[in-house]
């Protein structure tokens, strides 16, 4: 399934005026008069005429700061009906003086901005904002981008400020085998316990909130346990940790499969989390009446019915099996065929040092796998690749891409806050010039991989590291060694745009023409995306409210339809990410959560009625 992504923008002139000199900018000045100026424009209501605080080409990205929504608005006039609709105006703006998010002029090879983060009183709790500032005169100087989310609410202090003066000793311990009493008046029934449903469950049970995940494996981790065997995490474990606990610092910069999977299972222990293991999720239907769901679940005490007012899919992105293609000849190879789903390890292909291999595919997994043939011993591995990757290494990736999140001084949180600020279509354009700033730091890599016969994305050709990672979703390698494999010859690139056209008795023809011998073929050609599930087991008509997840919105169409947002069918959620992902995102879905729980958003569906 192909799904729409928002256009990458162009960026507006983000040069110095020619009489400002960078070392005599007084940011914090510059942003405390800006943030008054907007301040004003809150008390007073004023949003009719904006030119004066920002250029044309601006955006506002809100997460549950203003309204109980997600959504992006790009222009003065889209930004303007948007800030008079609001239900949730803010006051009490300060500037943030912590490092990180300190109001600072930034130099981005010549493009130049001055970015803050900022606090806000909600009305019903406490938000944070992000803002950048384009010069646009001598002393002038107007909004480019303003984030602003909401943070906390005000029930959680009071929750806070009790659990820190009880004494208590709490028995509440996660069930493992459907002997949970959480469906006790149920409010939250998560369906996934991987990094995503984890995350959330932490978050609102934090809040008081009744939450129970259900998951379909025997222990929680499991769904890293069952990958490939050299799978490692393709970013630094110092960015990659969940709320409220972070992974131990003498652990490996970067994570294997099984240390990913101890650490959730601990997580969940840990916190305490209400999750019934070895159990599926086979029919779930709204009921209107009770404004809850019924939930049918078949786990090892047969089938149970559930009634959560709230039900949240949070099975991940992708699906668990590999795509399988349907190639001709498949049945006349004499040799072994595998997806990464069936082939755990180089060392279960028994006579491996006999055998030509081909690895049909060019992402982290096919790249994984390949480099641990090569490791073992295969007569010859070969990758054939079908369409351009972005390649980086571990140290462009440290220094450029997620340094902010190993700052010294700097807290993961506000990391956070400063990388999630910006919209989609601004990270896409951005992430053209990043890629080029990579390739220039990577050259000797890039080079070689060149040499070798890969072809690479590196900003040149439009596109960009953004799109790979967060509108692909792969193609997308961070060097855990095969590339130098590559470089050197060890691993083999064949490269064929329409990809395998047929497979003989004793290898592939590419659709080029070309072929290649071969004694195992891998097929590791990525993963389908998971929204089968959702159709599977919601009630035909609840499907139909519910519509396609991944499409964008009406709003810019920046945002995703049902990502952390609200759907059409009341209660519905749904959720995923990666671990830097999962922390910003399960706090804008527990406070939408909470908020309808709380009887502070009744906009949305009110359970009260």
């Amino acid at each position: 399934m192909a799904t729409p992504i928002p256009p990458p923008a162009p960026l507006p002139d983000l040069s110095l005026h020619p009489e400002v000199q960078r070392d005599q900018v007084d940011a914090g000045k510059i942003v405390n008069d800006w943030i008054s100026g907007l301040e004003n424009r809150f008390k007073t209501k004023s949003f009719g005429d904006l030119s004066a605080l920002f250029i044309e080409d601006c955006w506002w990205k809100d997460n549950v700061g203003l309204s109980w929504d997600v959504t992006t608005r790009h222009g003065l006039g889209p930004i303007a009906a948007y800030l008079s609709s609001a239900p949730c105006l803010p006051s009490n703006l300060q500037v943030a003086t912590r490092a990180g998010v300190q109001p600072l002029l930034m130099d981005a090879g010549g493009m130049f901005w001055i970015q803050s983060g900022f606090t806000f009183r909600h009305p019903h709790g406490q938000g944070n904002g992000f803002v950048r500032l384009a010069n646009v005169g001598k002393s002038d100087w107007k909004a480019w981008i303003v984030a602003t989310n909401l943070q906390e609410l005000d029930f959680q202090k009071e929750l806070q400020t009790a659990n820190d003066t009880t004494t208590a000793i709490s028995r509440h311990l996660p069930a493992t085998n459907g002997n949970s009493d959480a469906n006790k008046d149920l409010q939250v029934l998560i369906v996934g316990a991987g990094q995503c449903g984890l995350g959330l469950g932490a978050r609102l049970k934090n809040m008081g909130i009744n939450t129970l995940l259900v998951e379909k494996s025997a222990r929680v981790g499991d769904v890293w346990r069952k990958r490939y065997d050299n799978t490692t995490l393709h970013t630094p474990r110092y960015s990659d940790s969940l709320p409220f606990l972070r992974t131990p610092d003498n652990w490996p910069k970067w994570l294997y499969k099984d240390k990913v999977a101890d650490f959730l299972e601990c997580y969940s222990r840990l916190l305490g989390l209400d999750v019934l293991l070895n159990t599926s999720i086979t029919h779930a239907r709204y009921d209107e009446k009770e404004k809850r769901y019924h939930v049918e679940v078949e786990g090892p005490s047969g089938t149970q019915v559930l009634r959560p007012r709230h039900l949240v899919f949070a099975a991940g992105i992708f699906r668990e099996t590999p795509r399988n293609p349907d190639i001709p000849g498949q049945d006349l190879f004499r040799g072994q065929i595998y997806n990464p789903a069936q082939l755990n390890a180089a060392a279960d292909i028994p006579d491996l040092q006999t055998k030509k291999v081909v690895v049909v595919g060019m992402g982290n997994t096919a790249h994984d796998i390949a480099y641990d043939l090569a490791t073992h011993g295969a007569k010859e591995v070969t990758m054939v690749q079908r369409s351009p990757i972005c390649s980086v290494s571990t140290n462009s990736l440290e220094t450029i891409v997620t340094s902010i999140w190993n700052t010294e001084g700097v807290r993961q949180e506000d990391a956070d806050l400063a990388m999630h600020s910006f919209p989609l279509s601004v990270l896409r354009t951005m992430g053209v010039g990043l890629s080029k700033v990579i390739s220039a730091f990577d050259k000797d890599m890039v080079e070689g991989l060149k040499k070798a016969g890969v072809a690479l994305n590196t900003g040149d050709d439009g596109v960009g590291i953004t799109d790979h990672q967060l509108v692909k979703g792969g193609s997308f390698y961070v060097d855990q060694g095969a590339n130098k494999m590559i470089i050197d010859g060890r691993i083999k690139i064949a490269r064929s745009d329409g990809g395998v056209k047929s497979i003989t008795a004793t290898g592939l023809t590419l659709a080029d023409g070309s072929t290649l011998d071969a004694d195992v073929i891998v097929f590791a050609i990525g993963y389908d995306f998971n929204d089968h599930i959702m159709k599977e087991v919601l009630d035909p008509a609840d499907f139909e409210k519910i519509g396609n997840v991944f499409d964008l919105d009406d709003d810019n169409g920046q945002e995703r339809y049902g990502m952390v947002r609200p759907t059409k069918l009341p209660g519905f959620w749904f959720l995923f990410g990666s671990f830097a992902q999962v922390r910003w995102l399960t706090r804008i879905l527990s406070l939408e959560i909470a908020a309808v729980e709380k009887g502070l958003n009744t906009t949305y569906f009110d359970w009260s009625s």
